[in-house]
């Protein structure tokens, strides 16, 4: 989910002022301000005295701010958590799993960033689905087919360095450009 929708901000906002819900963010957790637009952050990590977030459009920057000051200090008081169930409230299907899958690619980069065997972990994540889809339930075959798209798109963003010596001796460039992998930590 890249933007709220206006009534999801005003859920919201509701929530928050008139229900007087309190928050203590946590990893996954999304959040919108009170200013009047419909953009929405999502906290990646809380941890080490540090709340690390992210905007959901347009940028997989980190920004960081310290723990004891995210809802208190400066800006902090005009954060406005959004729970999950104004998220979906409204929300197709499809656009519910991108999100999901958005949130699970974000989880996955920033818990193991850095070079990483990428394709063999998908190759993994699709014998985990098989084995889901033959012997588990919806919801866990759901989780896995989740991880297999998570684990492409690390492909794509990260590419898998395990293969880069061997394509180079194939006349094959790389299958991330240095400068398109996110920063030293990703790829």
């Amino acid at each position: 989910m890249a933007k709220l929708t206006h009534q999801q901000k005003l859920d919201a906002l509701a929530y928050r002022f008139y229900q007087g819900a309190a928050w203590e963010p946590k990893a996954g957790d999304f959040y919108t301000t009170s200013r009047a637009d419909l953009e929405l952050y999502q906290v990646v990590s809380v941890e080490g005295g540090v709340v690390r977030t992210r905007f959901t459009e347009g940028s997989d920057a980190i920004a960081e701010w310290p723990e004891g000051e995210f809802l208190t200090g400066g800006f902090g008081p005009k954060r406005v958590f959004v729970p999950e169930w104004v998220i979906c409230a409204n929300q197709p299907v499809e656009q519910q799993l991108s999100g999901d899958i958005l949130a699970e690619l974000v989880r996955a980069r920033t818990k193991f960033p850095g070079k990483n065997a990428t394709f063999a972990a998908l190759v993994e994540e699709v014998g985990e689905l098989a084995t889901a889809t033959f012997e588990e339930g919806r919801e866990r075959v759901r989780k896995e087919a989740v991880q297999v798209a998570v684990m492409a798109m690390r492909m794509v963003l990260d590419g898998d360095h395990t293969f880069d010596d061997w394509r180079a001796t194939k006349g094959l460039d790389a299958l991330v450009a240095p400068e398109a992998n996110g920063g030293p930590d990703h790829g």
